[in-house]
């Protein structure tokens, strides 16, 4: 999709074509690589070389070091089946970060053999050897990448069953395999699985660390985006997923899912609270979230403003917030006023842009924040999933409306109107009616707002 200042094109997937692509995240492997291995002494030095190129970022050279180490081990030395397995498995670590630096699938096939074998080596002698955790959790980490969603799933239950075998149900080991199970039963339409996992993630944080412990708000903060999300993506779920459910059960899906989001967004805010304060900084990130939510839940305009108004009390009560920090925090006030259409939008906006104009170096960010066309609402992608392909298109070819706008000075998207697209009518008038509703930053200049053509 491309929006600019004069034309906004969207592009439309059909249901059986959306593909499910992992997201875009730095591949972070470290806490699977075992740096003690047993080796014989004319083996330390090499398997030194290789924990030193690996750590620098040098991937090919640590592949060539424990290839070396694998292939070729010292006259008269069998290395036992742990160390095997151990390099072998750091070896599949070394294969994944090439992967993911090159977007080889070699790698990633290799990777795989090697965790095989790995696998094979201590499952042979024992199938719940403690190193088989940290075996499991690489080889779904590489079955992710693959995309093979179902078989990640299937190692990180085998992680997470060594785990419980070894340190009980509610063990610290197990959270992170929790939260990338989550992830996984998101990206395979398994909603009701992430929700369990989500809870269960949260029962085992209560239970490790405490009710009120700093380190269960990551977790809290998740499960509520996880919920805010799921309630406001409501009317595009397959039916499908409820097909058990009257139409009583499913009209109150969406209200449910987020006071289960605020439930844990409120937990969160409450442990930084008592641990910090009313006014701590940190209580900025569930803060946000939460207003973030209020906005995507739609009939809570009053709540979306008050948290957000918190936010910037916080920010302007600590003396240490520098002047883009306040200016930032005013803007962000003001997006939410103009989504709800409180006439306080414009007032927070000139007194932002007024404050940077008195330094001559936060000149880059004024124009990053007053000069651009930036979009508030409606949130996220205006996108259709279409049953079947147009009759006129051909097999490939992208779907596509072509609209064109002004924005005037509060913002406010006008003559939306339709210019070309090849999918049905109906569905090209919604598109249009969907832009209507569009909201944007003003555009200041010289403190005034202007409009654009």
């Amino acid at each position: 999709m491309r929006i600019g200042k004069r034309c906004f094109t969207a592009v439309l997937m059909l249901l059986l074509q959306l593909p499910l692509m992992p997201a875009g995240y730095a591949i972070d492997v470290e806490d699977y690589l075992f740096t003690e291995v047993a080796l014989p002494i004319s083996a330390v030095s090499l398997y030194d070389n290789f924990l030193t190129a690996y750590l620098e970022g040098e991937y090919e050279q640590a592949d060539a070091s424990i290839s070396h180490l694998l292939q070729q081990a010292p006259a008269g030395f069998v290395l036992p089946a742990h160390s095997q397995a151990r390099l072998l498995s750091n070896a599949a670590v070394v294969q994944t970060q090439l992967a993911y630096a090159t977007s080889e699938s070699s790698y990633t096939r290799q990777a795989l053999v090697q965790l095989q074998q790995a696998t094979d080596l201590l499952t042979g002698k024992d199938p719940f050897h403690p190193d088989l955790t940290k075996i499991f959790l690489v080889t779904a980490l590489v079955q992710e990448m693959a995309q093979a969603f179902p078989d990640a799933v299937e190692s990180l239950r085998r992680a997470q069953h060594i785990t419980h075998r070894h340190d009980g149900v509610y063990s610290r080991q197990q959270l992170p395999i929790i939260e990338r199970l989550a992830v996984l039963d998101n990206r395979m339409g398994d909603f009701d699985s992430a929700d369990r996992e989500y809870m269960f993630e949260l029962l085992v944080g209560e239970r490790v660390y405490g009710s009120n412990s700093l380190e269960r708000v990551p977790a809290l903060i998740r499960a509520g985006n996880h919920f805010a999300l799921r309630a406001a993506a409501q009317p595009f779920m397959p039916p499908a997923t409820y097909a058990s459910l009257s139409p009583n059960e499913l009209r109150s899906i969406r209200p449910a899912l987020f006071r289960t989001a605020f439930e844990h967004y409120d937990n969160a805010v409450g442990v930084l609270e008592a641990h910090y304060g009313p006014d701590d900084l940190r209580l900025l990130k569930p803060l946000k979230e939460m207003a973030y939510a209020r906005i995507m839940q739609g009939a809570a305009e009053k709540s979306a403003e008050a948290t957000q108004e918190r936010i910037l009390q916080i920010i302007m009560s600590n003396p240490g917030v520098d002047l883009p920090d306040q200016a930032r925090a005013l803007v962000e006030l003001a997006d939410v006023y103009n989504i709800t259409g409180n006439p306080l939008a414009a007032e927070h906006y000139l007194r932002a842009w007024h404050l940077l104009a008195a330094d001559p170096r936060l000149d880059s960010m004024q124009a990053e924040l007053f000069a651009g066309d930036i979009r508030l609402y409606p949130l996220g992608q205006p996108a259709h999933l279409l049953p079947k392909a147009p009759f006129e298109t051909t097999a490939g070819e992208a779907l596509f409306v072509e609209l064109t706008y002004k924005i005037n000075a509060e913002g406010r998207a006008n003559s939306v109107r339709i210019i070309a697209g090849n999918i049905a009518n109906a569905y090209k008038r919604d598109l249009q009616s969907w832009f209507q509703l569009a909201r944007f930053r003003p555009r200041i200049e010289a403190g005034r707002f202007v409009e654009r053509p």
